[in-house]
C-alpha cells in the first residue's frame, strides 16, 4: 500500500494536441523532421464516467490538487472539458485546480465557461503556456495560433477566470520576459511565471534558423529508410541509489488519457519512449503488460488497492530500481525544475 491519501491527482483528459513542440514525447525528432511517436496513443479522451471514478473512488486530501495537464496531450483537446471540469469540481468543491494549455484550442465561448467554474477568487487557474511573443511563440510551440490564444485567454478573464501566463525561458525568447510579464498584466492576468529549459539549449537552438523553425512535420513515424534507429545503449542505475519517491512521499498519482492510472507523469511518458529498453523498464515497473491499471476494465479503488499497485513500491526500494524512478527521484537527482508534488 503506497497510500493513505491522495494529495495530487495529475490527469490527462486528452492524448490530442495541435502544436508540433520538438521535445514532445508524441513526437520524434530526427535530423530536421518532426515524426509522429509509434509508441504512442494520440486520440484518447477521458470521459466523465472515468473522471468520477477516479475523483470518488479513494480517499483524497481536504486540499487535493487536480493537475488537469498532458504527457502527450493538451486538456482542451478534450471536447467535453467542460463537462469534466464540472464533474471534479461537483465532487471535490473545494480542490485546488489548474488546467495546461497552449491557449489555441476551442474557442472564447468554452473559456468563457471555463471561467464560471473556475473564477478569481476561488484556487482554480488556467496556465497558459505561452513562450513569448507574436513572433517568438510559435518558434518552439509550432502551430499554436497566437491570435486564437490571446482571443481564448481574454475570452477568460472577462468572464471572470483566473489566468496565469507561464513562459519557458529560451535562448530565442529570454529578452522577452519584461515585455511579456507587461503584456500578461495589460491583459489582466493574475501571475506571471517563468520556468527552466528542461531540455539542452542546443536541441531548441538547432532548429530556429532566421527566426523561423526549421523542423518539417510527418504524419507518420521516422524509419529506417530517414536513416533513424533506436540504438541508444542502456543506461544502468548505479549500485546503492537510493529513491525518493515522489509518487510516495507527495501521494501524488497519474491518470493517463487512455485510462491507464501510473504513479507519476515521468514513468507514464516513459511508457510511450523511443528507446525500447526504457519501455522495457517502465513496462517491468508496471508489470504490464495486462489490464490491471486500466480504468475501463477495473475500479480506481480496485487498482490502488491491488497487490499490482503495491509492487510498485518493492521495485523502487529494491536494490535494482526501475531507471525512469532513479532517473527523476534519486536523492542526487539535478533535474533543472524538481518534482513539486510534494507540499
Amino acid at each position: 500500500m503506497i497510500y493513505t491519501k491522495i494529495h495530487t491527482l495529475e490527469i490527462e483528459l486528452s492524448s490530442s494536441c495541435n502544436a508540433g513542440c520538438c521535445v514532445c514525447p508524441r513526437y520524434i525528432q530526427h535530423n530536421d523532421g518532426l515524426y509522429l511517436n509509434p509508441h504512442a496513443d494520440l486520440n484518447q479522451h477521458l470521459t466523465a464516467d472515468v473522471i468520477r471514478d477516479v475523483v470518488t473512488g479513494f480517499p483524497t486530501a481536504n486540499n487535493l490538487k487536480v493537475d488537469l495537464i498532458g504527457t502527450v496531450g493538451d486538456p482542451l483537446s478534450n471536447k467535453n472539458i467542460v463537462e469534466l471540469v464540472d464533474t471534479i469540481v461537483t465532487h471535490k468543491p473545494d480542490c485546488i485546480m489548474q488546467i495546461h494549455t497552449n491557449g489555441s484550442l476551442r474557442n472564447p465561448k468554452t473559456f468563457s465557461q471555463l471561467a464560471e467554474l473556475m473564477p478569481y477568487h476561488g484556487q482554480r487557474k488556467i496556465v497558459f503556456s505561452f513562450d513569448g511573443l507574436e513572433d517568438t511563440n510559435h518558434l518552439y510551440r509550432k502551430n499554436v495560433n497566437w491570435s486564437r490564444a490571446i482571443a481564448n485567454a481574454e475570452a477568460f478573464i472577462s468572464a471572470g477566470g483566473n489566468a496565469m501566463w507561464k513562459m519557458v525561458k529560451f535562448n530565442h525568447n529570454k529578452h522577452q520576459i519584461q515585455e511579456a510579464k507587461k503584456l500578461a498584466l495589460t491583459l489582466g492576468f493574475k501571475r506571471f511565471q517563468t520556468s527552466a529549459n528542461q531540455s539542452p539549449d542546443n536541441l531548441i537552438d538547432r532548429i530556429i534558423v532566421n527566426k523561423e523553425n526549421i523542423l518539417t512535420m510527418h504524419k507518420r513515424p521516422p524509419t529506417l529508410a530517414d536513416g533513424y534507429e533506436d540504438d541508444d545503449p542502456k543506461e544502468l542505475v548505479d549500485p546503492g541509489t537510493i529513491i525518493e519517491a515522489q509518487c510516495e512521499i507527495g501521494q501524488y498519482v497519474h491518470v493517463r488519457a487512455d485510462g491507464l492510472v501510473f504513479p507519476c507523469c515521468m514513468v507514464a511518458g516513459s511508457m510511450v519512449d523511443p528507446t525500447e529498453w526504457i519501455r522495457k523498464d517502465s513496462m517491468d515497473l508496471m508489470q504490464l503488460p495486462g489490464d490491471w491499471n486500466n480504468l475501463y476494465k477495473r475500479s480506481f479503488s480496485d487498482i490502488m488497492y491491488s497487490k499490482e499497485w503495491s509492487a510498485i513500491k518493492n521495485n523502487y526500494d529494491s536494490d535494482t530500481p526501475c531507471y525512469v524512478c532513479a532517473d527523476n527521484c534519486a536523492v542526487d537527482h539535478d533535474k533543472a525544475n524538481k518534482a513539486y508534488h510534494v507540499r
